[in-house]
């Protein structure tokens, strides 16, 4: 695609309403030249009529006089002088040729006693004074359109200057470079509110492209391992025949399998489907207790197979305006990374109380715990302590962090090894 220079048609349009402009001034000053110039001529051929007048009344030899005029009698020319020149009469008794270069004669009709009966007076140094005024204008208009339009073409070069800068900086960002911002300008000004719209797409941007990455890299990581899994078992499946119950035990199987792809899947959907400005627009009032209640049921079957008891130490009532679906994603997660890591037959206690306008929900624990060294890290991606659990995927925290992190709320960790671990999120 061809671009046509923006530059070029401001010139091109600042130019044409420049010149409009000077015209009209123009126009404007020349025809108040020209009116005070009238009245000079006017007067002149005035007093020279007077002088006709006086000699025709007077008998006296109109041709002595030096000035050019002409009598008429009932509408026919009775004398002229020599210097006369026959004008093209209107009917108005005051003719002066408004340009110089085309007309250069005026003169004066004035009628006398007899019915019918008028003179002509001519002058023809209307030209000298009009044209030089008309020149002078002319040239001084000139000068100031073509210095308007030097002052026109720097104003727009000044403002083309940072939309250039910002065009060169956005043309080298791309998917593998949205680390960068756009250079700063001097003002803080409309360019620099565009260069800040730039930057907040960048980094959003960014930040798409960054969940993207992740939930690849996820992909990856993850789902490689129970695929390989039902590979292996659907290939020793078919190598040859077996009894039933072989079958049924791969069913078991690939059925476990099937349910943790699931999980992650839903997993991958809650990572990669939500930004932080998105959050803010899907906020609703949210109840926080029948929140906690419905994850407590789903988790039911999972801590009695575990032996271990949830315990409800506090429900005070509490809503807010929040997501639904993230706050249901960080008290599962919470509740159920504390069933897989207590001990056989001990307590969970949840709570949900409210101080000072802050919702806090509570989850502690008394199983095998996390170092100390290890509390910052368990809300990494991928991070897993191995000889705590192998079969987690090291993704429940991170999603909790992220989840937390899109609501503006907060999570505290406190654990000791051996003592168990304490979880708890204000929002």
């Amino acid at each position: 695609m061809k671009y046509r220079s923006f530059k070029k048609r401001l010139l091109v349009k600042f130019g044409t309403i420049i010149a409009l402009i000077l015209f009209i001034l123009g126009s404007v000053f020349y025809s108040l030249f020209w009116q005070n110039n009238a009245l000079i001529v006017k007067e002149r051929l005035f007093n020279q009529a007077e002088k006709i007048e006086e000699y025709a009344n007077k008998k006296k030899d109109l041709r002595t006089l030096s000035y050019p005029f002409a009598l008429y009698e009932n509408g026919h020319e009775r004398f002229a002088s020599k210097n006369f020149r026959h004008p093209h009469l209107t009917q108005e008794s005051f003719c002066m040729p408004w340009f110089p270069f085309v007309d250069a004669e005026a003169y004066l009709r004035s009628p006398v006693e007899a019915k019918n009966n008028f003179f002509i007076v001519q002058t023809f140094k209307v030209d000298e004074m009009l044209e030089h005024i008309l020149i002078t204008l002319l040239i001084i208009f000139l000068l100031i359109f073509i210095a308007l339009l030097l002052m026109t073409n720097s104003i727009i070069d000044a403002i083309l200057t940072p939309i250039n800068q910002l065009n060169m900086d956005a043309k080298r960002v791309n998917i593998h470079n949205l680390n960068g911002t756009l250079a700063t300008t001097k003002y803080q000004d409309e360019i620099a509110r565009l260069r800040d719209s730039f930057n907040e797409m960048i980094q959003r941007l960014h930040s798409g492209v960054s969940r993207l990455k992740r939930t690849n890299d996820t992909i990856a990581h993850e789902l490689k391992t129970p695929i390989a899994i039902m590979k292996s078992e659907i290939e020793l499946a078919q190598n040859m025949e077996r009894e039933s119950t072989y079958y049924q035990e791969a069913m078991v199987r690939l059925t476990k399998q099937i349910v943790q792809l699931e999980s992650i899947v839903n997993t991958l959907l809650i990572l990669s489907r939500y930004s932080k400005q998105e959050m803010h627009q899907r906020l609703e009032m949210c109840d926080f207790n029948s929140i906690l209640l419905n994850v407590l049921e789903e988790l039911e079957p999972l801590a009695q197979s575990k032996g271990v008891s949830l315990d409800l130490k506090t429900f005070e009532k509490a809503s807010k305006r929040s997501n639904k679906q993230l706050v249901h994603t960080i008290m599962k997660n919470i509740v159920e990374n504390a069933i897989k890591y207590s001990h056989s037959n001990s307590p969970i206690a949840v709570s949900v109380s409210v101080e000072n306008d802050t919702i806090l929900f509570a989850v502690q624990d008394w199983g095998i715990g996390i170092a100390h060294e290890d509390i910052e890290r368990v809300t990494e991606r991928f991070f897993k302590v191995e000889h705590y659990d192998n079969k987690s995927f090291g993704l429940g925290l991170s999603i909790v962090k992220e989840a937390i992190e899109l609501l503006d709320a907060t999570i505290a960790i406190t654990s000791q090894i051996g003592e168990g671990s304490t979880f708890i999120v204000s929002w």
